[in-house]
């Protein structure tokens, strides 16, 4: 495994990782920040080793927001095409493993 990246801003650190054709992201994000906002061609995982997180998804583009809070030791998991956001609800810690497949686009 090698790490490719460390990313540190106001909300907390990302270290991104490759493993072959997998890149895994870990991040400790601090409370009360945001991460995401995107949409995913494929089915992501995110395994919530320690925090709480309010995660902000959207099925339609019109359709309602959903709110779903998740506790440590907990995977997150956000079906192909679905909008989401990351709400930290206390320090956390995740663990995303991505496929180089993976693309992502943003939203406002």
């Amino acid at each position: 495994m090698e790490l490719l990246d460390i990313k540190k801003d106001h909300r907390g650190e990302i270290f991104k990782f490759k493993s072959g054709s997998k890149t895994i992201l870990l991040s400790f994000t601090k409370k009360g920040w945001f991460r995401g906002g995107d949409i995913h061609n494929m089915t992501q995982y995110i395994f919530l080793l320690d925090g709480g997180v309010e995660v902000i998804t959207q099925l339609t583009r019109d359709g309602p927001e959903e709110h779903t809070l998740y506790k440590d030791k907990q995977i997150i998991q956000i079906p192909v095409g679905v909008p989401h956001l990351f709400h930290f609800l206390e320090d956390s810690i995740t663990l995303d493993l991505q496929d180089e497949t993976m693309t992502t686009e943003y939203f406002d």
